[in-house]
């Protein structure tokens, strides 16, 4: 750096005091790396655990209710649906058709209808909520896919292939004449909605098979709406029912998970990473204060002998970085290690009860944010460093003056 008044180049003298104050303060250096490591440690952690919780809860709620639709209008007429599909409050529309029931009477209470849904339905709406799907949804009318529960109870089979025969009695609208008929497995499915529901699901069936019922289209079809605001559905319900003519008959049923009020756990996640950031900050700030009453003299005989604040500085900031370098990164890393084999655990122990829970979710989004956050407070406590530094007098600061040849200290006033 070009000195203001000298013009000399002293960037490399600069350097090396940085260095040698590094270097004459390993224990301060040592106390603020372990607290920068904690605190960066321990909110990796908290934040991996509790974002990872908090998303599992949400992924077990939308999966329990089997759609991510936020209402379900029953009775839908085809003007209705073109309405609906152009309707700026609606963001997805999917039709869902119950056409009749399989006959569950050997299958332990099970009640399967026989359902076909859209490919806007299948995609948005259901393929969110369920795992580990193989094949496809049906095409050819006797093609059938089925949820791996269901098939477990219809004879036992645990091992479904693509492409087995499967023979079902079933029967279509208000007919309750079964009909026998074999189909062949397109695709299962691991769906979690029977666990809340009580064995109760659907066996999909492909749009030529619902054709071919020729059942009225109003009297099966339900749309599953997804609104384009999704924080109230039922003020959305109210101004859809003002732009759409509905009948009395329709009802709109509104899926619980959209009102579900998940503040009992962001609450506490944000009281917990509050704290840390508090206790974080204190522990250095004290480390920091306590080093600057013998820091003070070093920075006063600085200033005595014509050192400019921007210099002393950068003395600081030089030794911030080397301290930084090695606490925060060193504690984002372990905490990320730490939370691999910690949060599957934790979540396996909050769940140890249900064996059919949902799965779990593990999150490390909110590690870019503990590093700046940690960055933030150590460099606000230095900061605080600065200027007490910057604001002493070069006399009180040094305590010392050379009198008579020798040093002195200043008499006290």
């Amino acid at each position: 750096m070009d000195d203001i008044l000298f013009g000399n180049n002293n960037q490399a003298t600069i350097n090396r005091l940085a260095k040698r104050s590094y270097r004459a303060n390993k224990q301060r250096n040592v106390f603020v790396t372990i607290a920068l490591f904690l605190t960066a440690f321990m909110i990796t952690s908290v934040f991996s655990l509790g974002c990872s919780y908090f998303e599992t809860y949400q992924m077990q709620q939308i999966r329990a209710m089997g759609t991510t639709a936020d209402v379900a209008i029953t009775s839908l007429s085809e003007e209705q649906y073109e309405e609906l599909s152009r309707s700026s409050l609606v963001s997805v529309v999917g039709i869902s058709q119950r056409l009749g029931s399989i006959d569950t009477s050997g299958m332990d209470d099970a009640l399967l209808s026989i359902t076909w849904i859209d490919e806007t339905e299948w995609q948005e709406h259901r393929v969110p909520t369920i795992s580990d799907i193989h094949g496809d949804y049906p095409q050819a009318k006797n093609e059938i896919m089925l949820p791996t529960w269901a098939l477990r109870a219809m004879g036992g089979i645990d091992d479904p292939q693509i492409g087995m025969n499967i023979s079902l009695s079933y029967q279509l609208g208000t007919d309750y004449q079964y009909i026998s008929d074999e189909f062949v497995l397109s695709g299962y499915y691991t769906d979690y909605s029977a666990s809340r529901a009580g064995n109760r699901g659907a066996a999909y069936v492909s749009e030529l098979f619902a054709t071919q019922t020729g059942l009225p289209f109003d009297s099966v079809s339900t749309a599953m709406i997804s609104f384009s605001d999704d924080s109230n559905a039922l003020r959305s319900c109210e101004k859809l029912k003002r732009k759409i003519s509905f009948t009395e008959s329709q009802s709109f049923e509104i899926v619980p998970i959209a009102q579900s009020n998940s503040t009992t756990i962001v609450l506490p996640l944000a009281a917990i990473i509050v704290f840390i950031i508090i206790s974080g900050y204190l522990l250095i700030y004290n480390i920091l204060y306590i080093s600057i009453s013998r820091d003070t003299q070093f920075y006063g005989q600085l200033k005595t002998i014509g050192t400019t604040k921007r210099q002393i500085k950068r003395i600081v900031r030089s030794q911030i970085f080397r301290t930084a370098v090695i606490g925060i990164p060193s504690g984002l890393i372990v905490g990320g290690i730490v939370s691999l084999g910690l949060v599957p655990f934790a979540m396996n122990m909050m769940y140890s009860s249900d064996t059919d829970h949902g799965g779990e979710i593990v999150s490390f989004s909110p590690h870019y944010f503990c590093g700046c956050r940690n960055l933030h407070i150590f460099y606000c406590n230095h900061r605080q460093h600065e200027t007490s530094e910057n604001s002493c007098k070069y006399f009180s600061c040094c305590g010392f003056t050379l009198y008579g040849g020798k040093y002195k200290e200043l008499p006290r006033s």
